[in-house]
């Protein structure tokens, strides 16, 4: 499968949501449809130092909006962003679907050059002083 923009996109998304403070974030933030950065350290009880490396990550993957408020910054979902993990996990569970109905993945031949590649150990010398 190819890198396009998109998926680039999506992938950065899959690895800041490998991060389980920041799968609490996003809940919270479907849950409360905006908030600020102190909002998110009283729920999840971290610094606000830590909370905002947090935000900062879910913003670049595309995952968070943030809008300035006055002094403030206020982050809300970027739902375009949600929609497209949604397609991209319905395309893996069709792809899936369908792997399923055919009963099994053909397995591939192994290229008979592989052997090459093998890593060789050396043999040890015995030591014939006694």
């Amino acid at each position: 499968m190819e890198k396009s923009p998109t998926n680039a996109s999506i992938l950065q998304a899959f690895k800041a949501l490998s991060n389980p403070a920041r799968v609490q974030m996003l809940e919270f933030l479907l849950e409360k449809r905006e908030a600020n950065c102190n909002d998110f350290v009283q729920y999840i009880g971290m610094a606000q130092s830590t909370v905002s490396e947090h935000l900062f990550e879910m913003k670049k993957c595309e995952l968070f909006h943030r809008n300035e408020k006055g002094k403030q910054s206020i982050y809300t979902i970027n739902e375009l962003q949600l929609l497209e993990l949604k397609i991209f996990i319905e395309k893996w569970i069709h792809l899936s679907e369908q792997v399923h109905k055919q009963g099994k993945i053909k397995k591939r031949k192994s290229s008979k050059n592989l052997k090459d590649f093998n890593y060789k150990f050396e043999k040890k010398k015995k030591n014939k002083e006694q």
